[in-house]
This record gives structure tokens, C-alpha cells and sequence, in this order.
């Protein structure tokens, strides 16, 4: 069996390294598979139980046992805290002697070592520890033991430092205090939010609890997964604005379940049960019961693997796929920057082919423009006409042609591009294989190659808009806009709906209509994986292209267009439903409809937050009321 010398340290700041013990030494090898993260909940539990029985306590070196007890008894509470078994945390902690108690309740920090049978095992605390007492103390206000909750939250010796993390997370825009700008990392307000929440339950149960949450959970960062006080973020952000607080909350609690691939558990559960311990099978099945239920609901919300997509299919080429001929195959001439005449392609739209014939020159570019893919491609092929030799281009036409699905455009051809009132574009097959998709993305890969292939496109399929809309047929067909609707299905173009039933926006369809003219506006462009990349190339930024859009890019939203009603937006925004988003993975390897979920307001309604995401990058923005009008402050964002 592997068992590993040196455990990893969980969040308390724990590391334990022992000299690898001989095989009899069955509560030294416990010891070692307590920490061992291939095990589960379940078998960790029923390890923790076997090593704080009298007999299994009564194998440490006796000057030694007060101080491993401590930290064994410590681990074991914190792990049914966090799986949810509040109520035998809290009678394991309330059935040891006063003194015990207390020193469970508050790990110091230091080092010591302790004799397991024989065998030295040294035990380092890193920092102090309290995380303990805030889950008990949580879990006695919240059972109406109010007397003991306040005893226990009044040995929190650092209130004033989490009262400043508060300050600096709350002020309106980034703080000028140098205080704020260097707060340790345990001392950020994501850090010590809990301790807060408990301060509302006890002390302020009345008031509104908005300002811990803008502060402690609107940003990626804020918050944190704390599974051991789960139950007190739902008491305190019990109301509907703040489901999401809660529903993360227990999610979190879920996941902690089982975590490590299913290779990983496996082998982990075969070490343990190799070592034969009385009891532990027994102990084992009765955690097992216990858990049933959250383990039911786990399956339930993690049952499919998240990581793991489909393999789609490209929808079909609009124009016809011929072989190229054998003339025009073989090496390829080499690539030559344009000439001083050429002019500048639009911002957002990447050079791949120039090509002049007298005054007439064409372009082909690369753009995230009706393609957002982040970090998966770099959008759509996109054709630029010019009649003056290429030092002005008409506005860019949409050919439909997704990025490595299926093709690549190289960079030069033997085939001339131009021909007549037609291109004749040359491309490569090098298909994205969907189900390679994870994020941040690692190890992208193909399925289907194929080279000495052209593309016939007719310049006037290309430029062709039937209904006069300013948007091409081929990009109203891959936008799915020639079936938008505006009953209150989708796709939905917002502004298409009737006015006559529209009256002057609230204060909240006014906040509304602020955020979504702030989306987009504010840069930010994918860097893309390259295809195939070698084993030992993964992690290294080998390959990798930007990818870019136009600044005027249309706003693609996943949601409900009712939501979307009575807008009048000053670019255009599409509301796509999940079905219409399944359509679309047929013409983008991965489109990227933003998430935009309601925003979280204070009772006032003055003030509030709102969190987006586009899949591959998303932020939050803090909304504030002044002098009736909404101010957008960024306070946070990221990219996978």
C-alpha cells in the first residue's frame, strides 16, 4: 500500500510528518490515513472515531497524550461540523472535561511530538486556530443556547482587526487607507466573515444583513466554502434576495463529501480496509446511515461529471468544400507582411490573409465579434473588401466559418483568393474535439484532420441582408435571429417589443438598464489554447494567440426575455434560451452567453450588487444610487 510520509495540511495550518511506521503499528497507520485526502467523509470519520476511543488514546506515550488528544478531538469535531452532523460535534465537544474543552475550542500554535506505539509523529499548529469555537458558537445560537454562543464569541480576541477588514471591504470605491491596501491574507474580510455573521445573529438579528454580504460573498474571492458553518449563513441570509449565499453555503457542504477521482477513493478505501482494524467497519456503516441523506442529495447535484462535455458536431460549411486542386498543393509560399498601402483592419478583427489583385484587395480576420468562444478559438473568420488596393476596407463581412470548427485558414495559399465575384479560400481541417473542454482549458484537443481542401464563397451570399437590418443572412442563420421572436420566447432581440405597454423604468429596471450599458465596456480579451499541445508542454504558454472583438459587439444574454422587456439598449443584445444555446453549439465551439442573475439589493434599494459571468470571465459590480442616478463600481472580476 502507499502511505505517504509527509500529510498535507488542511485550512487550519496542520502539518504532521512521522517516520513511516511497521505494519503492526495499526492506530499509528490510522493516524496517518486520517489525513489522507484519497479517503472520503465517510472512512475519515470512522477513523477519527476509532483514534479518540480510550483504547486507541491510551496507545500515545502518556506525556504525550494531552497534547495529540487535543488535536485529534480538534480534527474529529471539525470534520462532523463540516459534513453536517452538527448535533454530534456539539455533543463530543459538550462531553469532554472543561479543561479539554477549552484547548479544542483554541489550537495554539507551536510544534510538538508525540509517541503513537513507538513511533515519533510531529505535529506543527502554523497559527492559532479558531475555527472550531465559531462553528460551535454558531451552532449554539442557532439551537437557542444564546448564553453560551455570547461566552464563547466573547474570547474572539481580534474583533477590532475583523471590524477594519469590514471598513475597507465596505468603502464605495477602492480604499485609500493604506491599512486596507495591505491586509494579511487572514485578516481580509473573505477571511473573517463568519465571525460577523455570529455578531449579526447574536446582537443585530433585525437589521439588514446586505452590507456582509456585498462585502463577504459578491466577489469570487469573498466568502470562501466554510461547510462547518453552513447553517449559520442560511440563518442570517434566510430572505429570498439572498438564496445564492445559502444554496453555495450547502453546495459546498455536498462537494466536501467525496472529493479526489473515483481511482483515487478507490485506492484509498483498499489501503484502509487492508489493515483489518476491530471496528472499523462497524464504525464505517453507521457513518454511512448517517450521511445518507446529504450523500443522496450529493449524488443528485454532482451524480454527472461537470468537467465532462459532449463531442458536437459542426453544423455544415454554408458554401460548397472542394478538393484543392493539384496544382495548387505542396508547400506553401512563405508569409510576407503587407506593404506600407495596406490600412489597418478594425480594432477587434486579427490579420490572418492579405491578398491584392490591382485595386482590388481582401482580407480574412479573425474576431470574437459574433463568436464569443473565449479561450476556446478565436471567434469567426471574417472577409474585408477593399476597391483602392487595401488602404481602405469596407465594413467586414461575416462568413459564418468558426475557428477550428472544422477550420483552419492558413496564413498563405498557392490558390489565389480572388477570383472573379467569388473567394476561393483554402482551408485545413483541424476540428476541436468539444468534449476537451474544460476551464481554465488544459490539453484542448482534435478529432478530425484533413488538408488540400477550398471553400468556394460567393461574395453576394456574404454580403446579403434580405430584410434590411444591417445583419447579413449568413450571420442572422448562425445567430439564430432568423427565428427571433417577440412573444416572450427566444431569441429575443431586446428593443423589438412593442412600447405601448412600456412605462418610465423603476429605480430597479433604471439599475437594470445601468449595468447592462456597463457590460462590455471595460476590456479584457481570451488568450487561446493551441490545439494538440504535447503532454509536456501543458501549464507552459507555448502557442498561445489573443483573441480580440470589435468594440460594438453585440451583448449575448442567457435568460428570459420578459426580463428583457421595454429596454431600448444602444447596441445589439439577444436573449438566448438553454435550447436556443444547445442550436448554437452546432456554429461555435463554445458560445459564451453571459449570466446575468438578478441583482441583490439592500432593503433601502439604494445600494446593491450583482455578479456576471460570460463562462470564461465574469466579474461583480457594485451598484450605488447617487443623486438619482446609478454609479457602477467594478469590485471584482476574473478569468479561468
Amino acid at each position: 500500500m502507499r502511505l505517504a510520509p509527509v500529510l498535507m495540511a488542511l485550512s487550519a495550518g496542520l502539518l504532521m510528518a512521522a517516520a513511516p511506521p511497521a505494519a503492526d503499528k495499526t492506530r499509528t497507520l490510522l493516524i496517518h490515513f486520517a489525513q489522507d485526502d484519497r479517503l472520503v467523509a465517510i472512512d475519515q470519520l470512522a477513523v477519527y472515531r476509532l483514534l479518540t476511543t480510550p483504547e486507541a488514546l491510551g496507545r500515545i506515550a502518556e506525556a504525550d497524550r494531552p497534547s495529540l488528544s487535543v488535536w485529534l478531538y480538534a480534527r474529529y469535531a471539525r470534520l462532523l461540523f463540516e459534513t453536517g452532523l452538527t448535533g454530534r460535534a456539539v455533543a463530543l465537544i459538550d462531553g469532554l472535561p472543561a479543561d479539554l474543552r477549552g484547548r479544542v475550542l483554541e489550537l495554539p500554535a507551536g510544534n510538538f511530538t508525540a509517541h503513537v506505539e513507538g513511533v515519533p509523529i510531529t505535529v506543527r499548529v502554523d497559527r492559532r486556530d479558531e475555527a472550531l469555537k465559531l462553528a460551535l458558537a454558531a451552532a449554539y445560537a442557532a439551537a437557542g443556547r444564546a448564553a453560551e454562543a455570547e461566552s464563547l464569541f466573547g474570547s474572539f480576541s481580534d474583533m477590532p482587526a475583523v471590524r477594519h477588514a469590514f471598513d475597507c471591504a465596505w468603502a464605495a470605491g477602492a480604499p485609500e487607507d493604506a491599512s486596507c491596501a495591505h491586509l494579511p491574507y487572514e485578516r481580509r474580510i473573505g477571511q473573517t466573515i463568519d465571525l460577523l455573521l455570529l455578531d449579526h445573529l447574536l446582537h443585530h438579528p433585525d437589521d439588514d444583513p446586505y452590507p456582509l454580504a456585498e462585502t463577504g460573498f459578491s466577489t469570487e474571492l469573498g466568502g470562501g466554502s466554510s461547510p462547518a458553518v453552513v447553517e449559520l449563513r442560511c440563518r442570517v441570509f434566510s430572505e429570498a434576495r439572498f438564496a445564492e449565499i445559502c444554496d453555495a453555503a450547502r453546495r459546498a457542504r455536498l462537494y466536501w463529501l467525496e472529493r479526489g477521482s473515483p481511482r483515487e477513493i478507490e485506492e484509498g478505501r483498499a489501503a484502509l480496509a487492508a489493515l483489518h482494524v476491530p471496528g472499523l467497519a462497524e464504525s464505517r456503516a453507521e457513518f454511512a446511515a448517517a450521511l445518507a441523506p446529504l450523500n443522496a442529495a450529493r449524488e443528485a447535484a454532482y451524480g454527472r461529471d461537470l468537467l465532462t462535455r459532449a463531442t458536437v458536431i459542426p453544423a455544415p460549411a454554408p458554401f460548397a468544400e472542394l478538393p484543392l486542386p493539384p496544382a495548387y498543393r505542396g508547400p506553401r509560399p512563405p508569409v510576407s507582411r503587407p506593404d506600407a498601402g495596406f490600412g489597418s483592419l478594425p480594432e477587434g478583427f486579427e490579420p490572418v490573409r492579405f491578398e491584392r489583385d490591382g485595386n482590388r484587395a481582401v482580407a480574412i480576420s479573425l474576431s470574437q465579434t459574433y463568436d464569443p468562444t473565449g479561450e476556446v478559438s478565436q471567434g469567426g473568420y471574417w472577409v474585408h473588401l477593399s476597391d483602392d488596393g487595401g488602404r481602405h476596407w469596407q465594413p467586414p463581412l461575416y462568413t459564418g466559418l468558426a475557428d477550428r470548427f472544422p477550420y483552419v485558414v492558413p496564413s498563405t495559399s498557392r490558390m489565389t483568393l480572388l477570383n472573379g465575384d467569388r473567394l476561393d479560400l483554402e482551408v485545413e481541417v483541424a476540428e476541436l474535439d468539444t468534449a476537451s473542454i474544460t476551464y481554465p482549458p488544459v490539453a484542448l484537443r482534435s478529432r478530425r484532420h484533413a488538408t488540400n481542401l477550398y471553400l468556394q464563397i460567393p461574395l453576394a451570399e456574404l454580403a446579403r441582408d434580405s430584410n434590411g437590418d444591417g445583419i447579413t443572412d449568413v450571420a442572422a442563420h448562425r445567430l439564430l435571429l432568423d427565428r427571433a421572436r417577440t412573444d416572450g420566447g427566444t431569441p429575443f432581440i431586446v428593443g423589438t417589443d412593442s412600447s405601448a405597454h412600456c412605462v418610465a423604468p423603476d429605480r430597479d429596471r433604471a439599475a437594470q438598464v445601468a449595468l447592462l450599458g456597463q457590460l462590455f465596456n471595460d476590456g479584457g480579451h481570451a488568450l487561446v489554447e493551441p490545439l494538440d499541445r504535447p503532454r509536456g508542454d501543458i501549464g507552459l504558454m507555448v502557442g498561445w494567440r489573443g483573441a480580440a472583438a470589435a468594440p460594438s459587439r453585440p451583448i449575448f444574454i442567457r435568460g428570459n426575455a420578459r426580463d428583457y422587456f421595454c429596454l431600448r439598449p444602444n447596441r445589439l443584445m439577444i436573449v438566448y434560451g438553454e435550447s436556443d444555446l444547445a442550436e448554437l453549439s452546432r456554429f461555435h465551439p463554445d458560445f459564451h452567453a453571459i449570466e446575468v442573475p438578478q441583482i441583490v439589493f439592500n432593503r433601502a434599494r439604494d445600494r446593491g450588487y450583482v455578479q456576471w459571468s460570460a463562462g470564461w470571465t465574469g466579474g461583480t459590480y457594485r451598484l450605488r444610487l447617487a443623486n438619482g442616478a446609478w454609479v457602477l463600481d467594478q469590485i471584482g472580476s476574473w478569468i479561468s
